[in-house]
This record gives structure tokens, sequence and C-alpha cells, in this order.
């Protein structure tokens, strides 16, 4: 008699800890709302906290399916899985940027994936390359040595960011080779990715290719081989700003029909020399645009054509440069945005919308618990302390 009542309780304190558990799991809900400068409808959860370790979180869809989500001032460590059991199958689009994210998952059905400013090692690819929808990476400024899971799968990208994740190039070596098979693709970002040499084994085809962004690394001119570019016909803007040139065989730059603009600031050119090759290209109807104007080129460099130049006086006397041009704030990354004829959409994961109000909790509550302790889980360890000391009692 005695041991059946036991087991009795047991089996009530089980499924009492079951119900109190399942009912205290935070639910967030979205709120559909006009987001982003295009004003595309989207599902918007805010204040969102989980890690790895983090079990007892909902994710409530709303009535009306939504194909785009962005989460909004929140800490993501991975997606979280009932996230992804709930909205996977029909998300299209996806803002995460500045989530700390460690992991990003591209699920069956995306076509947008918007990543910035996170921690991100690793990309879950779950498209395969024979039916990928995929059409937009931006993955600016994470962790990624390994993107061949995207290279593999998503073989109908339109644009890809993948600038800022400084340990890409494998060896100081970068190989566009990879993305060998793109036929969509038009934008490829690889600026800061800590290249300081191309590999020239494999001509890659990139028959739709017309913005190539190599800016921003240690590119030396010794290495660099322009005629590699010929391989690319649509190739319209190139971009090798912010390198570590001080010469290069300009003269190859007409030999890319379709080139209407080379970006060629940031590098150490002498001012003569880069008077002169400006004058050439902008004669052969190649421009010379500059993403950002000089303002202060440091000692021993003047301006030229509104870009920091070695100076010649200081060059004729032995005077040997100490540092690099200090030109205007090089952190930001140059985005297809900021070109002639490209996307705006990326003006999504630049921006903050601060016209869309607050607070997507069902719970009404915003502020994370503290260290986790609640008031929940209090109640929970007094009932279960008291059913303890309950079967202890009975004899």
């Amino acid at each position: 008699m005695v041991l059946d009542v036991k087991r009795t309780a047991l089996l009530v304190l089980l499924l009492l800890a079951t119900i109190i558990e399942l009912s205290t799991a935070e639910t967030f809900e979205c709120t559909v709302e006009e987001y982003g400068p295009e004003k595309h409808k989207y599902c918007v959860f805010r204040s969102v906290k989980y890690t790895k370790d983090t079990t007892d979180i909902v994710f409530k869809a709303p009535a009306s399916k939504q194909p785009r989500v962005v989460f909004e001032d929140s800490e993501l460590e991975h997606l979280p899985k009932d996230f992804l059991a709930k909205f996977g199958n029909d998300l299209k689009v996806l803002n995460v940027s500045s989530c700390k994210l460690r992991s990003v998952v591209i699920t069956k059905a995306m076509e947008e994936l918007y990543a910035i400013d996170n921690y991100i090692a690793k990309v879950i690819v779950h498209q395969t390359a024979q039916s990928s929808p995929m059409k937009e990476i931006y993955l600016q400024s994470n962790r990624l040595t390994d993107i061949s899971n995207i290279t593999r799968s998503c073989k109908n990208v339109r644009i890809l960011d993948l600038s800022r994740n400084q340990e890409l190039a494998q060896q100081s070596e970068l190989n566009i080779a990879m993305f060998d098979g793109y036929t969509q693709l038009e934008y490829l970002l690889l600026a800061d990715v800590g290249a300081f040499y191309l590999n020239y084994k494999k001509d890659p085809k990139l028959p739709s290719l017309t913005l190539l962004d190599l800016s921003m690394n240690n590119l030396i001119d010794s290495d660099l081989r322009l005629e590699y570019f010929n391989n690319f016909e649509k190739l319209a803007v190139l971009r090798l700003n912010d390198n570590s040139m001080s010469a290069i065989a300009y003269p190859q730059f007409t030999e890319m029909k379709s080139l209407k603009q080379v970006f060629l600031e940031g590098n150490t050119f002498e001012c003569g020399y880069l008077k002169k090759m400006i004058q050439f290209l902008n004669e052969k109807g190649i421009e010379t645009p500059v993403a950002r104007s000089a303002r202060n080129c440091g000692s021993g460099f003047n301006v030229e054509s509104q870009m920091c130049c070695k100076s010649e006086y200081l060059q004729s006397v032995g005077i040997k440069d100490t540092k690099l041009p200090n030109e205007a704030d090089s952190s930001a990354v140059a985005t297809p945005s900021a070109i002639t004829d490209t996307p705006t959409s990326h003006e999504v994961t630049t921006k903050r919308n601060d016209g869309v109000t607050t607070g997507a909790k069902s719970n009404g509550d915003s502020t994370p618990p503290n260290n986790g302790i609640t008031l929940h889980s209090i109640n929970i360890g007094v009932i279960i302390c008291g059913l303890i000391l309950m079967l202890m009692s009975i004899e």
C-alpha cells in the first residue's frame, strides 16, 4: 500500500513538473510591420535572448503567414529550433544582423539572408545546387573561414557579400575560382578578407559578374595580374582601393572591354604616376571614382584627384614615408548600394527602422529574467520540495 502511494505521488510529481515547465516557457510573438527602406511587410521579433543552453523558448507564428522575418535588439547564439520548426518551411527573407550569432541556417525556401555583423563561423545549408532559390547573401563582418557549403549548394546567387571575414583567404591567398559556375552572380564583395595574393591556377566562369570588390586587402602589385580579370566579360566595376600597390600595369585595364569604373584610392602611388594613370584611364573612357575623398593624407603624402599619393618632392630627396595615407575612415566596406545601378535592398541590413514600435513579446515583459531565475522557477522548486518531503514522511 505504501509503495503504491509513493509511486502515485512520484507520477504526480513528474506530471506536475512537466506541466509547470511548459507553462513557464518564454513565448515570443512577432508583430507584422512595414520594415526597411522598401517598406515590405515583415514579421518583427524584438529582444529575444537565446543561447545553446536555452530550452524553454517558444515562437508563435502570426495568423497570416509572413515570409519575411527580422530580429531586432536580439541575442541569438544560434537560430532556435522552435523558430526553424514554425517558420522554416515558408521563410524567404531572414534578417538577423547584429544578433551575436555563431552559426546561421539557410532554409530550403530562403531567398535572401542578411546576417551582417555577427560571429558566424558556420553556415548550415538546406538547399541543393539543382534547386536553390537563394538570390542574395549578406555575411559581411563575421568569422567565416570555410564557405564550401555555400559555394556547393547556392549556385543561383545574384549578390554575395563576404566582406570583412578577415580569415577567408586561406594562407593569405584568395581563390576566386571557388565561385566557378555561379552563372547568375552579379555582385561579389570580398573586401577585407585577408588577401595578399590571388590564386591564378583556374579561370572561373562568372558570365554575369559586373562588380568585383577586392578593396581593403593587402594585394601586392608584383603579384597582381590584370589579364586575369579579362575572363569576366561583363565586369563593369573593379574595386582595388586600399591595398598595398605602388604601381600597376594600368594600360591593361583597357583590355577589359566592359570595364567602366576602377577604384584606386588608398594605395601608395607616387603623385605624378597617379595623375598620369588617371588621365590615361579617363581618356580611354574608364572612370576613376573615389569612395572616400582624402581629407588628411599624413606626412609625406599629398592629394591628387581626391586621393592621397606620395609626395614627388620627398621622394626625390630620398625621404621615405613612414606610414600609409590617413584617408577618411576606411572602416566602412562599400556595399552594392553605393555603386551605380546596384540594388538598394541591401540598405535593409545597414539601417535601423526607428519608425516601428517596440515590444513583441506575447507575455508583455520585454526585460529578460535576472540570472535566469523567475518566480515560476521558484514555485516549481517549492512544489517539488513539498512533494519530496511528503514522500519521505510516508512509512
